[in-house]
């Protein structure tokens, strides 16, 4: 793995309305960033393409996260997580990354990355993850079965009615104390299922959007748990960032095609101004003509008006010759 160094403590903020995107070879080679990728990383364009994109990678990212990318990215899907980078200078800056495979014809061709402002919230909490990660400590969250909802719902009520159960059974025969628990026990089920159909039909909608994959450390570094909710908002959040991608590449785009747009008019309006230049210098050049046509047919005239009188003045000569 790439260690970049060296590495400060200074965190570079990336603002609210900022998208930072790029795209890259299936080699992970940079083939596109746009300016805020420039101008948050540090790094000119020029030291950007053609490299692989591990060169913001920054080494408090533990290897499990990038191979969780990989993994999901090969296998045709799109990743959401939590990413610390490294600027050119060392500093570093979070963000909430959402990576795309990019296919034609049922082929990956490219990866697509939009990352933004991530909450701090979630960053304090993917911080320690990585940390321990990094240090190969067991995380307990990650590694025990997550309880369900229901369950917790289905405890909660034999505990509520336990108490009533046991006062209301002192001094009756067993049989009749274990036939009352196993039909509170029943109705507490029945109510725990009920009330929590709507949350299990969400969490189905949801696992529908992520996908078949587990993502317990997305999941966990979003939500703090493993349970439905972690689940469904995870779910959301992808949503959210398929959204905000699109928007972002279309904007991108569209941003593309006016500042070509503008520099063709610039371009029109610097050839008008040299076709002006041109046409006027054209004029001049014919006026030029036209003074010099003129001062031309006045020299001629001058000639031979004084070609006459000297043709006069030899007719008067010989004249006054032949009177003498």
């Amino acid at each position: 793995m790439k260690n970049n160094l060296p590495v400060t403590d200074k965190e570079i903020t990336v603002n609210d309305d900022v998208s930072i995107l790029s795209t890259t070879e299936l080699s992970s080679a940079i083939k596109y960033v746009n300016a805020n990728f420039v101008k948050v990383s540090g790094f000119s364009e020029d030291e950007l393409r053609g490299q692989r994109h591990d060169i913001v990678r920054h080494p408090d990212m533990p290897q499990a996260a990038f191979k969780d990318l990989w993994e999901t990215l090969q296998s045709g899907e799109s990743w959401l997580g939590v990413v610390k980078n490294r600027c050119k200078n060392g500093d570093y800056y979070w963000v909430d990354a959402y990576v795309s495979p990019i296919k034609e014809k049922g082929k990956i061709t490219e990866y697509q990355s939009v990352c933004t402002k991530v909450d701090k919230e979630v960053v304090a909490r993917a911080e320690a993850v990585y940390k321990a990660l990094n240090e190969d400590k067991t995380i307990a969250a990650l590694k025990k079965p997550p309880v369900s909802q229901r369950t917790k719902l289905f405890a909660g009520f034999c505990l509520a009615l336990l108490p009533v159960v046991v006062t209301s059974l002192i001094n009756v025969p067993v049989i009749y104390t274990l036939l009352v628990a196993s039909v509170s026990a029943s109705l507490a089920w029945g109510l725990t299922t009920w009330l929590t159909r709507p949350l299990y039909r969400s969490r189905k909608m949801a696992q529908q959007i992520i996908g078949n994959k587990d993502y317990r450390l997305a999941k966990y570094v979003y939500g703090g748990s493993l349970n439905e909710f972690a689940t469904i908002e995870l779910a959301l959040r992808v949503a959210q960032a398929e959204r905000h991608a699109i928007v972002a590449w279309v904007d991108d785009a569209a941003t593309t095609v006016f500042e070509a747009s503008i520099n063709l008019v610039t371009n029109t309006e610097h050839a008008t101004g040299e076709i002006d230049k041109l046409y006027a210098q054209t004029n001049m050049i014919a006026v030029a003509m036209n003074e010099l046509s003129a001062t031309s047919n006045e020299i001629a005239k001058n000639a031979q008006t004084a070609a006459d009188a000297t043709t006069r003045a030899n007719e008067e000569t010989q004249s006054s010759w032949g009177h003498c």
